[in-house]
């Protein structure tokens, strides 16, 4: 298996993964996504070589990966891991769709907003559940993955 791995930052990696590479896990740099068993499969053998390569675990923290076609139908994935932990994490493709979600949602106790670089488009909303606002949860879940990407 063929690939660039590049540590950017001490916990953000950026892998170049040819498309023949993509291709052996019956991927295309446009059809990269969770949903689908071949893109799990290949983002668990890049976390594991990861891990082994560079030293960045996710140890049940957020992570997150930013996909992108690039050249050639190449793949440029962005990964950065955290040391928050890992219970919800929402992208919205734009402000607009990130504002209604929030105007929508009851109490929120904890939560945080991350705007994706580079495009800047996107947001990223963490939302950590706790004792206080369970009342709220399947409200705000429903809400939060309406609005959201996949």
């Amino acid at each position: 298996m063929k690939m660039q791995i590049k540590l950017i930052e001490p916990t953000v990696a950026e892998i170049l993964l040819p498309k023949e590479t993509l291709a052996a896990f019956g991927l295309t740099a446009d059809r990269i996504t969770p949903r689908r068993a071949d893109a799990r499969k290949l983002l668990t053998v890049l976390f594991d070589l990861l891990e082994s390569l560079c030293g960045l675990r996710r140890d049940g923290c957020f992570t997150f990966a930013e996909c992108r076609p690039y050249i050639n139908g190449n793949c440029r994935l962005c990964v950065g891991f955290t040391r928050l932990p890992s219970q919800r994490l929402y992208a919205f493709a734009c402000a607009d769709d990130l504002l209604d979600a929030l105007s929508r949602v009851r109490y929120i106790s904890s939560s945080d907003v991350f705007r994706v670089e580079p495009s800047g488009d996107r947001f990223l909303l963490y939302y950590a559940q706790s004792p206080d606002n369970q009342i709220n949860a399947a409200h705000n879940l429903a809400v939060l993955s309406e609005y959201a990407m996949c």
